[in-house]
């Protein structure tokens, strides 16, 4: 990194929780903007009100969004943007097969969405350009301006050295480093509060590994600046990491320069910058939070809603996907607190189970097993809000692997003709037995 007199003018403007804005060269990229209102189904939200409103898009240049997960990619926000000013603004979004984020993006106005190439710089202007890369669903950028490089690497999960050594030879020297800070998912039940910290000191030990390896001069610890909001899920605040615990760790430990922004902040990059202001102010905003208690609650779906629609859902995929029913064997048990009440989950539909919260694969409320039905990302929602408790070894993770298959059947149709054309084309005993089960999948509809 350049001595500070010889640094060029870059300036961060915090907006709130993953969003800024860096400012370069004329130009002012914005990252991930989550302005208002709830997230996860009303599971997360700010711990901070954001200053930044849809009104001071005019003045940004490039939108970058990371990945869907709604305190990211929030749509609501997007369209309280004036149309007008929506047509001038560049957003940007990793390039990834499906396209639903830069369709949504192209029909909702921001005709100037652009899809970008992965693992290569591209140019923005004369003095800046912007490399992404991704880590699963996540996406991670850098941002180099001068002799200047920023890496974000928002919630890409990095936590082995082979990992982060990769983006190190994409990237070269980082100079200022973005990474989360606490933990963002479900961590147990409440009883569970040891397990939660241990996953909240892991951040530490991932903090202490991506400086190791990255060796950035500056560290800002950001994406965790939420709570959990709803009454299912508020027991998993008891041991979230505090922001000022993290930058005293980053500058005590790791020898490096910590910053902490208040939403509205502006830092320019190489001047000193205090961040124990910034922390005792979240920490306050925390401690009223936690004092008010939780602000959303649960809704509930009648019974026979949600049996009816659920069973409706299944008939309508086995119309779409025949073969469902064949490939899909495996079943689920949730619990309904609102209800009282367990349900057995199979491809043929939903039934009454003899079985309380403690042994269903998960406990929750009937609006959120409908979300996860309704939505293809209803599922992974629930939980990133955190909003059941599981008691079941493992079977939290058996309730969101059906989930999961169910969305992939769903948006994967199978065609019988096709199905036919093949039996056609293999040894006879194998024919035989593939008209069979087409002919039994057919019936099941």
């Amino acid at each position: 990194m350049q001595t500070n007199a010889a640094l060029p003018g870059v300036t961060i403007e915090w907006v709130n929780h993953a969003s800024f804005i860096v400012s370069a060269g004329g130009m002012r990229l914005l990252c991930d903007p989550w302005l208002t209102g709830s997230a996860f189904n009303n599971g997360w939200r700010h711990v901070t009100p954001t200053r930044f409103s849809a009104g001071d898009f005019g003045s940004i240049t490039h939108v970058w969004i990371s990945h869907q997960h709604p305190d990211h990619f929030a749509p609501g926000d997007l369209k309280s943007v004036p149309p007008e000013v929506r047509a001038g603004v560049t957003v940007l979004y990793q390039t990834v097969p499906d396209k639903l984020v830069v369709s949504w993006l192209k029909s909702a106005g921001y005709k100037g969405t652009r899809e970008l190439p992965m693992q290569q710089w591209v140019r923005l202007n004369d003095d800046t350009e912007l490399l992404c890369g991704s880590l699963d669903d996540d996406s991670w950028l850098a941002v180099r301006t001068g002799a200047l490089t920023l890496l974000n690497v928002n919630d890409c999960v990095l936590k082995r050295a082979e990992d982060i050594a990769d983006i190190k030879r994409l990237v070269g020297q980082v100079d200022v480093l973005f990474t989360q800070f606490s933990y963002a998912q479900w961590i147990g039940n409440p009883e569970d509060t040891q397990r939660r910290k241990a996953d909240a000191a892991e951040k530490f030990a991932r903090i202490r590994l991506q400086c190791r390896i990255l060796n950035p001069q500056y560290v800002v610890p950001f994406a965790s600046f939420i709570y959990f909001s709803n009454t299912e899920n508020f027991f998993m605040n008891d041991a979230m990491n505090r922001v000022g615990s993290v930058a005293s760790f980053i500058e005590e430990d790791l020898g490096k320069r910590a910053v902490v922004l208040y939403p509205g902040e502006r830092w320019k990059v190489g001047e000193p910058a205090d961040w124990r202001a910034a922390a005792q102010r979240y920490d306050a905003d925390v401690r009223a939070r936690l004092d008010a208690g939780p602000v959303d609650v649960p809704r509930t779906v009648g019974r026979e809603q949600f049996v009816s629609y659920v069973n409706d859902f299944l008939k309508r995929l086995r119309r779409k996907n025949p073969l469902f029913s064949l490939f899909m064997r495996e079943e689920t048990t949730f619990y309904l607190t609102d209800h009282e009440q367990a349900f057995r989950l199979g491809p043929k539909g939903v039934r009454a189970a003899d079985a309380g919260a403690r042994e269903s694969d998960i406990a929750t409320c009937s609006e959120n097993v409908l979300y996860a039905f309704r939505t293809p990302w209803g599922g992974n929602t629930l939980h990133v809000s955190g909003r059941f408790q599981s008691y079941v070894p493992g079977g939290h993770l058996r309730f969101f692997r059906v989930m999961s298959q169910l969305h992939y059947y769903n948006r994967t149709a199978i065609d019988l003709h096709w199905v036919a054309a093949q039996c056609a084309r293999v040894p006879r005993g194998v024919s035989r037995r593939l008209a069979r089960l087409t002919r039994r999948a057919a019936q099941t509809v």
